[in-house]
């Protein structure tokens, strides 16, 4: 799936309709380049953990964009 592609599949998903936030955080982890890793995570939390595809796809996004964040903010400090 090609990024325009993602990125029409998460403007058009009915569930992001109803959650900007997650819309938000979804282009944000396209960007980034995380895509494969948002993917992955909400697959093992539908499947493993029991969550619905909803809430699997916000508990992802929000993991993978705070994993994101803090690799940042220590590189950061190991540069101080």
């Amino acid at each position: 799936m090609s990024t325009n592609d993602f990125l029409a599949f998460i403007e058009s998903s009915d569930c992001l309709s109803h959650d900007p936030v997650l819309a938000s955080n979804l282009a944000e982890i396209d960007s980034l380049g995380l895509r494969y890793e948002y993917e992955e995570r909400a697959a093992i939390l539908e499947y493993d953990g029991g969550l619905t595809r909803e809430d699997a796809d916000r508990v992802a996004a929000c993991e993978i964009l705070n994993r994101k964040r803090i690799k940042c903010q220590n590189q950061e400090l190991s540069h101080e």
